[in-house]
């Protein structure tokens, strides 16, 4: 994830679907299975209308666990799932 740069945000739910709103352009929010149904009622509040581009499953080695993340991309953003 930090392999995106230094700009990359950190946060719960409400605080990646209120970036969606503000500024639909960064394009990108991933979340996990456990906020899924969280971050999709946030932004469904705000009027935004993410696109699920990818579903990955990946280790989270600091927790040793495994996790499911999914990848969404923001209406009108120039970002493109392929």
């Amino acid at each position: 994830m930090f392999y995106l740069g230094t700009d990359t945000g950190l946060g719960d739910p409400d605080d990646a679907a209120e970036l969606l709103k503000r500024d639909p352009a960064c394009g990108i929010a991933v979340t996990t299975e456990r906020d899924k149904a969280a971050f999709l009622a946030e932004a469904k509040a705000r009027g935004v209308t993410p696109e699920e581009a990818a579903v990955l499953d990946a280790f989270n080695y600091t927790r040793g666990r495994r996790v499911r993340l999914t990848v969404y991309l923001s209406e009108g953003t120039e970002l493109r799932s392929r």
